[in-house]
């Protein structure tokens, strides 16, 4: 998740240092893998947490 926030945050830092086309096609491209990354953790994450949850509840109605 670190990994993707500082992509993402050179994507958009990049423009700054040299406004030219060509780095703002290598920030797009820096910034959608970084956003891309972020994304897919973020959804492997809140399916674990989805899982648990479920399970949990399951355990409380049963009575275990």
């Amino acid at each position: 998740m670190l990994i993707s926030s500082l992509m993402v945050t050179v994507s958009v830092a990049l423009p700054l240092v040299s406004p030219t086309w060509p780095v703002q096609l290598a920030g797009a491209v820096i910034g959608g893998v970084g956003f891309g990354a972020c994304l897919s953790v973020d959804q492997a994450l809140v399916t674990l947490v989805l899982l648990s949850l479920v399970g949990a509840l399951i355990r409380v109605r049963s009575g275990r």
